[in-house]
């Protein structure tokens, strides 16, 4: 499971930002996961709580939000997003092998529970 790993580096990442400034606590992390990442959001999900014990993140709601996939129609000169993974415009009939979004799994933000006064 490919995700526990993935989990552990967003938990390292979280940690090491929030130490940085002053966190004593994170209550949430958003993240934004491309439909075509391989990464599964369930099993993402299970492997946060397991990699986040015991660190400043434990408790924390992580939140994933869908990261759809968007292609170039390159007859119709615009950007489509993919219903299915096929990637085809309808429109114009045509293949539309240029990805422009989807493949990404990034941090977005995380809200602190407190914060050390220095």
């Amino acid at each position: 499971m490919h995700e526990l790993s993935i989990a552990r580096a967003v938990v390292d990442e979280v940690v090491s930002s929030a130490t940085d400034h002053g966190a004593l606590g994170v209550e949430r992390i958003r993240l934004r996961v491309g439909r075509l990442s391989g990464v599964v959001a369930g099993a993402l999900q299970f492997g946060f709580e397991i990699a986040s014990v015991d660190t400043l993140v434990a408790g924390a709601t992580l939140v994933i939000e869908d990261d759809p996939v968007v292609v170039w129609c390159p007859v119709g000169e615009h950007t489509l997003e993919l219903e299915t993974l096929v990637f085809f415009c309808d429109e114009h009939q045509c293949q539309t092998p240029e990805v422009l979004s989807g493949k990404d799994l990034m941090i977005l933000d995380y809200e602190v529970a407190h914060v050390e006064h220095r």
